[in-house]
């Protein structure tokens, strides 16, 4: 969560490699992945990052935007609901959507 609030206040973050990291940012696009384990590699990406206003600038923006596209509200309310569906064994909502149009013209009673 940490990673994806300073994305969403538009900072450039640098990370290890470990768990979900990798997908949510993606090297050198909107942050900066690091080996585990790797203090040379994380002090590169540090002194790199602070001499480089632009670049800091630019991974901030972009991960802004990564953030605000795929983290809004409604993309994880359906998510959730995917997993929940998956997780329930109930059908997709493609499955769901065309079902409803199958019955559209079934009244109240079933007929």
């Amino acid at each position: 969560m940490t990673v994806l609030e300073a994305m969403a206040a538009s900072k450039p973050v640098i990370a290890t490699r470990v768990g979900a990291i990798g997908s949510v940012i993606q090297d050198g696009e909107n942050g900066l992945l690091v080996a585990p384990k790797d203090p040379e590699g994380l002090q590169n990406a540090i002194a790199g990052l602070l001499g480089d206003p632009e670049r800091r600038q630019r991974l901030g923006d972009q991960a802004h935007a990564w953030v605000s596209q795929n983290y809004t509200s409604e993309a994880m309310a359906l998510k959730y609901r995917d997993m929940y569906e998956e997780v329930l064994g109930k059908p997709a909502p493609s499955a769901i959507s065309a079902r409803q149009a199958d019955h559209s013209n079934v009244d109240a009673r079933g007929a």
